[in-house]
């Protein structure tokens, strides 16, 4: 009975001795996690200058000489303009074709009874003629007017850039 209990006071002394055996491992790691840091800092900050003294002793040893000096070119390297200015306005007139071409296609109109006939394949027995107005015809001249002065004036201004461009125009600074 002495014995077992002999053997019971030593396992409870060793109970008590691991949280404290923990403990210190524990600090332990965290010390070497933090000196590890260090050193590694230390490291880089060793690699840092000796490459920032190895760069001015190659910098010692380099000497520069302008063979050509620089110049202001006499034309600009963009775009060529005329080119860019006639392929904006193509891709304006067809994108603004291909919009009215999808509004036709979404919301189609029947000019005459023979198309909504074939569309439809029922009879049509008659239809009414659309009569305007003095007032309503007059607007509708003045619209195809303003839309046939408006497209004269996008050409003659696509014609002035052209011209402005080939001639090389530059505004007084």
């Amino acid at each position: 009975m002495a014995e077992y209990e002999k053997r019971y006071k030593e396992l409870q002394d060793q109970v008590n001795t691991i949280p404290q055996v923990e403990a210190a491992l524990a600090a332990l790691n965290r010390d070497y996690d933090i000196n590890r840091k260090k050193y590694d800092e230390l490291v880089t900050r060793r690699e840092s200058a000796r490459l920032s003294q190895q760069a001015e002793q190659t910098n010692q040893d380099i000497r520069f000489r302008i063979i050509d000096p620089p110049r202001v070119p006499l034309e600009p390297s963009g775009p060529n303009r005329p080119l860019l200015i006639s392929g904006v306005l193509l891709g304006g007139l067809g994108a603004g074709g291909a919009l009215a071409f999808l509004l036709a296609q979404i919301w189609p109109t029947f000019d005459s009874r023979r198309s909504l006939l074939h569309a439809t394949q029922i009879p049509v027995f008659g239809s009414v003629s659309a009569v305007l107005s003095p007032a309503a015809a007059r607007r509708q001249r003045w619209m195809l007017l303003s839309y046939l002065a408006l497209g004269c004036g996008l050409l003659m201004f696509y014609g002035g850039l052209l011209v402005v461009e080939t001639i090389g125009f530059k505004l007084p600074l």
